[in-house]
């Protein structure tokens, strides 16, 4: 997890690098309360014939911002202004990976 101010521009870089086991992995922001929305979303983008071409991210009003989905050994930075108050849910929406890579962006 991590903690940003209120209003804060947020400049995130998400480095997509791991010493085994080289996968895709993409970077998502959820509203408050919305984790379990967006996990079930994310298991439900696979029937989709064109969710590689869309990063995995699913289609969610949930989803407040996100990385592409980055290849092994490649990273992309984004920025954002810091919402109200409150811990957003981040994570992972490849296929399955969700349950373990995910975090809370607090904003105070």
């Amino acid at each position: 997890s991590f903690t940003v101010k209120t209003g804060q521009t947020v400049k995130l870089t998400f480095d997509n690098t791991h010493p085994s086991v080289p996968q895709p992995h993409n970077w998502v922001l959820g509203k408050p309360g919305s984790k379990d929305r967006i996990l079930a979303a994310a298991m439900g983008i696979m029937a989709d014939p064109k969710a590689l071409e869309k990063g995995y991210i699913p289609e969610s009003s949930d989803i407040m911002a996100h990385t592409g989905l980055l290849k092994p050994n490649s990273s992309e930075t984004i920025e954002f202004a810091a919402p109200a108050a409150g811990e957003y849910p981040y994570g992972c929406t490849f296929p399955g990976h969700g349950s373990r890579m995910n975090g809370v962006m607090k904003v105070e």
